[in-house]
């Protein structure tokens, strides 16, 4: 199945980020970047400041003396927001290059952001071009909340995901916290790194129903002596993209598949609390 035949979602977040090497200076190629990207991105800069913590001996005994913290590094990010309510943003800094996304409701793929990512990094390649890329990642967390196990199992495969046993099922739900088991697959494929963890969560669900909350969060990279040429780097994340599809198609269940491939599929509707966002330019009436 084709990702693009897709008419739902369940995305939660999305980060595509490439690591650089080297000196330049983001101030000098600001204004060139608002250009390639056009009127409708805001630019915003935002002082960035990684603190260290440490926790000391138990003397004093003093809540507030047992955090020593040591600011690790200061920097600036460089903030194009296209939408600030969904956060789609593309942040730059003298370290990385980002994209972000956090909703995906009426979802356009993400080939039209690998466009204006691709813009952006040819501003900063052609301006330096000395500079390395050391990293290439793409990460892409998916979340449902199923109202059941039975409906957990329907959406996901069993044996992607350890049983999460309720040993409070005769417990009032005011009285319940959480029960979770998670799974991790490292897994190197060609040349790109993939680690998958898949995480099933039992818990209150608008404090007065159990639900089971999913998560199936794929992050995959790409090292520098695995990325050659940066000259195709369009080529290379839309590949990684299709892999991740590849992914997440074998973890999740065919009936749950043909659901996100018709927008007037209602098999699970009722099944499902949140989670499933409806794509935009749908055309399967």
């Amino acid at each position: 199945m084709s990702r693009r035949r897709l008419a739902k979602n369940t995305l939660l977040k999305l980060i595509l980020r490439t690591d650089l090497l080297g000196v330049f200076n983001i101030r000098d190629i600001i204004q060139e970047v608002q250009n390639v990207l056009g009127d409708n991105y805001k630019y915003n800069e935002r002082p960035v400041t990684e603190i260290e913590y440490k926790v000391e001996d138990l003397q004093p005994l003093e809540t507030e003396d047992l955090l020593t913290n040591k600011i690790r590094n200061q920097y600036n990010n460089y903030e194009f927001i296209l939408n600030e309510e969904k956060n789609i943003k593309f942040v730059l800094n003298e370290y990385s290059i980002v994209f972000e996304m956090d909703n995906f409701s009426e979802y356009k793929e993400i080939d039209q952001y690998i466009s204006d990512y691709i813009k952006i990094f040819s501003v900063v390649s052609t301006a330096y071009p000395k500079i390395r890329v050391v990293r290439l990642g793409l990460r892409k967390i998916n979340m449902i909340i199923a109202n059941s196990i039975e409906s957990a199992y329907e959406i996901v495969k069993e044996n992607h995901f350890p049983k999460v046993v309720d040993y409070f099922d005769n417990v009032d739900v005011n009285s319940f916290k959480e029960v979770k088991t998670d799974k991790l697959d490292n897994i190197q494929f060609e040349d790109v790194s993939f680690n998958i963890k898949k995480i099933m969560q039992l818990g209150i669900y608008n404090d007065n129903q159990k639900a089971y909350q999913i998560f199936i969060d794929i992050d995959t990279f790409k090292r520098e002596d695995q990325i050659g040429s940066i000259g195709d780097l369009n080529e290379k994340i839309i590949n990684i993209n299709e892999k991740i599809f590849g992914i997440y198609e074998k973890i999740v269940t065919e009936d749950f598949m043909r659901y996100l491939e018709d927008k007037n599929n209602t098999d699970f509707n009722e099944k499902i609390l949140e989670g499933v966002n409806l794509n935009a330019d749908v055309n399967n009436e």
